[in-house]
């Protein structure tokens, strides 16, 4: 299918130059943080790229404000004591304060770090600790004053490869159109509170319209989706 260029998926989808962009930052972050884990004698820390970017399915908001996801792995199996959450958090933060013009925000989840074109890289801190007997690992969550919680990104991404799996494109085509509705509705308060659109569910539903869909007709299962999902008026 030839796709024109001011279609309205074109429209709301990032631009490759950006994309190119928010990538070179986010390796640029990657090595600062290398080179700060050293200094605290940190293993070498891994990464793990999650969300939208990895999906592909950001979108360019009204606000300007896209973002990609980064998660930083921790291996502080060597230290005696291991480091609290807060100063898991202090140190991120200080790896990354002098690359950007706009000073980085140290969030509950994850410290942000802010460019002056708009976007943000968020990196949560994790610590990685080996289950020798499995085989395995169990990562836990740097929360900044709620201590470490168990978490595992890597299982929504997962997911989501699956289901790109079974519906290509046409999926990334349907989260990209939520995406920019409840884009304009964050931004339309007025009209949200006349019609209020409820996102709770929305990934389900349009993997269940999907699965009961027949053929490829992405106009079709999308206009399905918003007809069956729950509104609510004031």
């Amino acid at each position: 299918m030839i796709r024109r260029d001011n279609s309205y998926l074109s429209n709301i989808s990032l631009p490759q130059k950006r994309l190119d962009q928010l990538l070179q930052s986010s390796n640029a972050l990657r090595e600062r943080i290398r080179g700060y884990s050293t200094e605290k004698k940190v293993g070498n820390p891994r990464f793990y790229r999650q969300g939208s970017y990895i999906y592909r399915t950001l979108i360019r908001p009204l606000s300007e404000d896209y973002d990609l996801d980064d998660w930083v792995y921790l291996d502080l199996a060597e230290f005696t004591s291991t480091p609290s959450p807060a100063t898991i958090h202090d140190w991120i933060h200080t790896a990354v304060e002098d690359y950007t013009q706009k000073p980085p925000a140290d969030k509950e989840a994850c410290v942000r770090a802010n460019f002056k074109d708009g976007f943000h890289v968020d990196l949560p801190a994790c610590n990685a600790i080996k289950n020798t007997r499995e085989g395995s690992e169990e990562y836990y969550l740097a929360r900044k004053t709620k201590g470490w919680e168990l978490s595992n990104p890597r299982a929504m991404t997962a997911w989501f490869t699956n289901m790109v799996g079974i519906h290509p494109e046409q999926l990334r085509r349907l989260v990209k159109y939520a995406k920019s509705w409840a884009d304009y509705c964050a931004l339309n308060p007025t009209f949200l509170s006349q019609r209020r659109l409820c996102f709770f569910n929305l990934g389900s539903r349009i993997y269940f319209l999907l699965w009961e869909g027949n053929g490829d007709s992405g106009q079709d299962t999308f206009a399905g989706t918003g007809l069956n999902l729950p509104f609510a008026t004031e």
